[in-house]
């Protein structure tokens, strides 16, 4: 009998399917049963915001040391090893305000200079499934929000998400401060960033 294989990229979305409807307890406290589990994966306590811990989690219990991004929870850091790294796709719209302020972390520091990232062509891609993807403020000049690419629907025009530590599908309000880790979906139009992590695992196991 032949055992199943999948790929890193299925058992990824497939792990953070398993998140589906986990929730804050009490709502909006960033804390709770589950959610202190996920800080922990990043060293952070209840109260502090998760969404990043929330992938770093699964990706830590489904690859253990293979993961190959940091653990941090950190939506900009996650961006900035992806950068340097060469995995960091985004829609033009954040490329073009990357290149022309850098980015800007929580306290108003420059961590990246203007005009840092590589060619535009090279840059400038749709999502892809399994790519983590990070939310950016235009005004702010920063990453401040993530997720997992669930898929890319209707003819590439839009794509869904695996989010945690976000609202409801529909809910009004700022997407970053919700209760629970939720199915959501997203135009390409939206000022998104994509992590290519797959690629940085498979260039650290080919001989």
């Amino acid at each position: 009998m032949t055992t199943p294989v999948i790929s890193v990229i299925d058992a990824f979305v497939g792990g953070c399917s398993l998140l589906e409807n986990v929730e804050e307890v009490p709502p909006n406290s960033n804390t709770g049963p589950i959610v202190s589990l996920i800080q922990a994966s990043t060293g952070s306590k209840a109260g502090d915001p998760w969404c990043a811990s929330d992938m770093s989690y699964v990706g830590g219990k489904l690859f253990a040391a293979r993961w190959p991004l940091p653990h941090t929870a950190s939506c900009n850091d996650l961006a900035l090893y992806a950068i340097r790294h060469d995995v960091l796709a985004c829609v033009g719209r954040v490329y073009d305000d990357i290149q022309a302020h850098g980015l800007i972390d929580a306290s108003g520091h420059r961590v990246l200079e203007p005009n840092a990232l590589g060619a535009r062509a090279a840059v400038v891609l749709p999502p892809e499934r399994g790519d983590l993807c990070l939310l950016y403020s235009m005004s702010a000049h920063h990453f401040h929000h993530a997720g997992c690419v669930r898929d890319v629907i209707a003819q590439g025009t839009a794509w869904r998400s695996w989010e945690g530590n976000t609202t409801k599908p529909g809910q009004k309000g700022d997407q970053r401060e919700g209760w629970g880790h939720f199915a959501k979906q997203h135009e390409m139009t939206e000022p998104w960033g994509f992590v290519r992590w797959a690629t940085l695992l498979e260039r650290s196991e080919t001989p």
